[in-house]
């Protein structure tokens, strides 16, 4: 795999996708919609051989086009989260291209929590909730960090008790000073 920066010293690495049935369900029923609703046009203009302007061309084109490029970046999107010796780092890939480090240092508490996605942070992603920053992709588990100046960042994970494990292991064993 190509562009991937995994550190070589990353005491935990999860990586997850999107795959809840009903969002894909949601997904590609759009896009069978939006091809349903172009087919006729397409058929109508061929049947009076008749050329297409190239304004209409595009308001038929453009939604199932739209509806592709939405499906290709859910499938490409990748949450990584590694523990490292350092801190823990998170990517949204292709959403972002460096992964956010949060070192040790600017962590004040951190626990495996379960959380309500939609009504604590309006769902899933990259989202902003009352107190903090969430990334996630699916479920209500996660790692909720508690930074020194208040604010929360939490990460969800399908595997929370391992994620708590490795940042207890990697807390303990970090340089102090």
């Amino acid at each position: 795999m190509k562009n991937r920066q995994v550190s070589s010293s990353a005491i935990f690495r999860e990586e997850q996708r999107f795959t809840q049935p009903w969002l894909w369900a949601l997904l590609l029923g759009g896009l069978a919609v939006s091809l349903a609703a172009a087919y006729p046009l397409i058929v109508k203009f061929q049947q009076i051989d008749c050329p297409v302007p190239l304004s209409l061309w595009l308001s038929i084109v453009f939604p199932p086009a739209l509806m592709l490029l939405i499906i290709t970046l859910f499938a490409l999107t990748r949450l990584a989260t590694e523990v490292r010796p350092e801190g823990i780092a998170v990517s949204f890939r292709p959403l972002q291209f460096q992964p956010k480090l949060i070192p040790f240092s600017e962590i004040a508490d951190y626990q495996s929590v379960t959380y309500r996605p939609i009504l604590e942070y309006g769902g899933w992603g990259i989202r902003r909730g009352r107190t903090g920053y969430a990334y996630n992709v699916s479920g209500n588990r996660g790692l909720l960090l508690t930074l020194k100046g208040g604010k929360t960042f939490l990460i969800g994970s399908q595997q929370p008790e391992r994620l708590k494990a490795a940042m207890d292991s990697a807390f303990r064993s970090r340089p102090v000073g």
